[in-house]
């Protein structure tokens, strides 16, 4: 029996209600199957003025089974028509819900399923950011596969409660940090957080750059130069004097930059190849390269670093100043927070034009920090699971599979984020490649992950707390 198609128009931006509703009357009818399509106003709350879009949910409601299927598209009145003709006859059916997505480059998601992820590449003058759950006015991750994508904060938007647990705008942010391999040009900003909390797990460390396997980060002051200032104040000022001799001549060079970037016809804000750069980096006179190289190295010495290798924790404390180096690529966890204080960088910051030295100086943390010990949750022949972070808003966990060795997740409380490390972890019925991620909806339970490889394998969970 074909299913009723019945269309939906409502003023407010939560098409879930319409759902409960609808669900409950079908169950009540003796009906085997719903599609139904909600118009609906949906803010877009990551741009500047808040736009508002018409979006369309298009929901297929199983009875018998209790299956939920679900798109979401900017609303098009011919996607509705030819939902409406749909000649529905089951799942299998080539003109079922399923098939008419696929044909139409839109995702078939589920409330019951693990949410694919996709990556979205944001580059940064140090190399490039790789977005799961970013949304900013910068780029929004999407959710899907292949070219049947949309807007993940579009797909939320359709069952927040069911998908998130309501925190469609508080998502963990889950992306990797993947700095270019050249010294200098692929080293990080050297700043602070006040309120984010962000957690690194190293997942590889460029040969080319560290030839010995062993990275590092920036990561606080070094403890003997502090000793050999008087006070703590005179090492802030200390510090502050050599980072200002470093900015004055930074700016000397980024002057210069910017006139090879005008006659190249780049703006002067424009990201650019490490390759283009150092081209420009070469027409420095060799006096003032000279001059840049003394001064960094005499700010740098106030600093520590901390060694990294494949599969090491860095948990980033509030108000300690860090910069991960070049060539160390990192999966971070961090709390939504857009926030941070600059206090110094090797190259020109393009996305603002100052740096916050003097603020952050004041407020930054000298003691050195003390790594938390992992916390083992679950330990069998097979599998090892451990919490390498707990921060009041979100945790993280690591688990290790050996070969043929089974994981089955427990039930998702509010949501849950997952990303593979190594290749070999089979989701359900699909083997996620390294960095593949998806999102664990609210109350899905049943999932076993299994290592289909021959080695060792792990794989990130992250929850809210």
């Amino acid at each position: 029996m074909k299913p009723e198609c019945k269309i939906v128009e409502i003023d407010h931006s939560n098409p879930e209600k319409i759902v409960d509703q609808e669900l409950e009357l079908l169950l009540a009818s003796g009906q085997s199957a719903l599609i139904l399509v909600v118009h609906y106003p949906f803010e877009q709350y990551w741009l500047e003025h808040k736009p508002v879009v018409k979006l369309s949910a298009f929901y297929c409601l199983m009875a018998e089974t209790g299956e939920m299927t679900f798109t979401v598209s900017e609303s098009a009145v011919d996607l509705t028509a030819s939902l409406q003709a749909l000649d529905f006859a089951g799942t299998d059916d080539p003109e079922s819900f399923a098939q008419w997505c696929a044909e139409r480059s839109l995702p078939l998601l589920s409330p019951q399923h693990p949410l694919p992820l996709n990556s979205l590449n944001i580059p940064k003058p140090w190399g490039q950011e790789i977005w799961y759950t970013g949304i900013e006015q910068r780029g929004v991750a999407a959710v899907g596969s292949g070219r049947c994508q949309i807007w993940l904060p579009y797909a939320l938007s359709a069952l927040p409660q069911r998908l998130c647990a309501g925190q469609q705008r508080t998502l963990i942010l889950l992306k990797i940090l993947d700095p270019l391999p050249e010294e200098v040009l692929g080293d990080l900003y050297f700043e602070l957080h006040q309120e984010k909390r962000e957690v690194y797990v190293v997942t590889h460390v460029d040969k080319t750059a560290w030839p010995g396997g062993e990275g590092g980060i920036k990561f606080g002051f070094n403890q003997l130069k502090r000793s050999n200032f008087a006070s703590d104040s005179a090492f802030r000022e200390g510090f502050t004097l050599a980072v200002k001799r470093y900015e004055a001549c930074r700016r000397q060079i980024d002057s210069l930059i910017d006139t090879f970037r005008a006659e190249d016809g780049y703006g002067l804000n424009e990201p650019v190849s490490a390759q283009k750069l150092s081209s420009w980096l070469s027409k420095v006179p060799k006096q003032l390269a000279s001059e840049e190289r003394a001064l960094r190295q005499e700010m740098d010495a106030f600093t520590d670093t901390l060694p990294l290798r494949i599969g090491d924790v860095v948990k980033v404390p509030c108000l300690t100043p860090h910069s991960l180096q070049h060539g160390v690529r990192t999966v971070e966890f961090q709390t939504p927070v857009y926030e941070r204080l600059i206090l110094s960088f090797a190259q020109k910051v393009l996305t603002q034009g100052h740096w916050d030295t003097e603020s952050a100086v004041a407020l930054m943390d000298l003691e050195a920090v003390e790594p938390d010990p992992h916390v083992p949750l679950f330990n069998s022949a097979a599998v090892t699971v451990e919490r390498i972070v707990d921060f009041d808003q979100f945790q993280v966990q690591r688990v290790s599979l050996e070969p043929t060795g089974e994981y089955t997740l427990p039930e998702t409380e509010d949501y849950g984020l997952l990303m593979a490390i190594e290749p070999g972890l089979l989701l359900m019925d699909s083997i996620l490649s390294p960095e593949q991620a998806v999102l664990l909806p609210s109350k899905l339970s049943d999932v076993t992950l299994v290592n289909t490889s021959p080695e060792i394998i792990s794989f990130l969970l992250a929850y809210p707390n």
